[in-house]
């Protein structure tokens, strides 16, 4: 009778933590990101708007800072790393998303990236929110080269969440 007490107690226990380990599996995100940068390429700032679908279903505005590590690559226009930090602001909270990863023929006027991310920090909703994933970037630096308008970069992260 004991045994069988046992084995109904520990079945109840394993049944009622399914749910929590069904939640934590990850689910996929896909955020895209348009942005404008300002600053030079050694220190930039970024603004722009992003949204998301997937687990984290968001929209709003982004703020971040980035550089590339060492101005030697970019005057030779071979590829350089870069270094990144977005803050993702909806109305739920905000994400928190550092990206690091490489992008070709730096100057030029149309250069792609691609990397990694992982999320750092969440605040509101997203506070215990974890995530990583890859993400490739499109810079568009024609306006600035024709002193008409800034360097527009459009980023597409692809990832999972939990």
């Amino acid at each position: 009778m004991r045994v069988r007490l046992l084995i109904l107690g520990v079945s109840a226990m394993l049944l009622a933590s399914a749910p929590a380990a069904i939640a934590a599996q990850p689910q996929p995100v896909t955020i895209t990101v348009e942005l404008v940068l300002q600053g030079n390429l050694e220190t930039s700032t970024t603004t722009g708007t992003f949204s998301s679908s997937g687990a984290v279903d968001a929209a709003g505005t982004e703020t971040g800072s980035g550089w590339f590590a060492g101005q030697g690559h970019l005057r030779t226009g071979e590829p350089n790393s870069l270094h990144s930090t977005m803050r993702l602001s909806g109305p739920d909270g905000t994400i928190t998303i550092d990206l690091v990863g490489m992008f070709g023929q730096l100057p030029a006027p149309l250069a792609n990236g691609d990397g990694r991310w992982i999320v750092s920090e969440g605040t509101g909703a997203y506070e215990s929110l974890q995530g990583r994933g890859t993400w490739t970037a499109l810079a568009d630096f024609r306006d600035a080269f024709a002193h008409i308008g800034p360097p527009r970069v459009t980023f597409t992260l692809s990832g999972t969440v939990n």
